[in-house]
């Protein structure tokens, strides 16, 4: 239950973490940790665009490409490793935060 509080903790905080000016690093790693957990339920394609324009606003950042991909697969293993040992109801709890995420976002 502590891993589902920490990655719905992170979903929730993305927005406030790039805005607070994070390090290019740890919006990479998060970034691969959405695509772990889009690819959970099942919106992988969505995530993906998403990624390629994260990418993108880290060059501009000073952050190399190949930096980015190196902290954005950190995450997404993390994360995938993760998501291994939820339940089916924590899995339900993490798709349900990943909509609501994602409605956030489209506004």
């Amino acid at each position: 239950m502590l891993r589902l509080a920490r990655m719905l903790c992170g979903l929730c905080c993305f927005s406030a973490l790039a805005s607070a000016g994070a390090q290019p690093k740890d919006i990479a790693r998060f970034s691969g940790s959405r695509q772990a957990m889009a690819e959970l339920c099942g919106d992988s394609a969505a995530l993906a665009r998403l990624q390629q324009n994260q990418e993108r606003a880290m060059q501009h950042s000073g952050m190399s490409p190949d930096e980015y991909q190196a902290e954005f697969q950190r995450g997404y293993v993390q994360s995938k490793g993760d998501f291994a040992g939820l339940s089916e109801e924590e899995k339900a709890k993490t798709c349900a935060q990943l909509q609501a995420f994602s409605r956030h976002q489209k506004k």
